[in-house]
């Protein structure tokens, strides 16, 4: 990752993912921990694209499928009981909707391409689905 892509990663982290972890945890109905892991992110040559892409394969549908299971108290509580961390990231370079998300320990990974931004309902419902099955 060159300095331009650390720019716009920093540039991202301030503008922008305030706001986006204010919905995550609005979503959610607790503050949850959220680590992104923003140098496999962070695609040379696509900088330009961060603050476009990103809400959208990642932070969008995040919201989306907590907020379908954290509709009523059981599912905040059962939420909040059995996710202590998401984590972000690239690192299989996976463009599968039904394969982008992961619990494992209380820890929910999102693995996806940043830039594969054409599956958003259907990241969010596989990550709600997910979450049905196993919490």
């Amino acid at each position: 990752m060159g300095l331009v892509e650390r720019r716009a990663a920093a540039d991202f982290q301030e503008r922008h993912l305030p706001a986006l972890m204010k919905k995550v945890h609005q979503a959610a109905g607790f503050p949850l921990t959220v680590e992104v892991k923003w140098d496999t992110l962070s695609i040379d040559g696509q900088s330009d694209q961060y603050a476009k892409c990103w809400p959208d394969t990642y932070f969008e549908p995040l919201i989306t499928g907590l907020a379908r299971i954290a509709k009523d108290d059981m599912g905040r509580a059962v939420l909040k009981a059995g996710v202590k961390k998401v984590v972000i990231q690239n690192e299989a370079d996976n463009k599968r909707p039904d394969r982008w998300a992961t619990l494992k320990d209380g820890v929910l990974t999102l693995d996806y391409l940043p830039f594969n931004v054409h599956d958003r309902p259907l990241r969010a419902d596989a990550l709600a689905t997910l979450l049905e099955s196993k919490l």
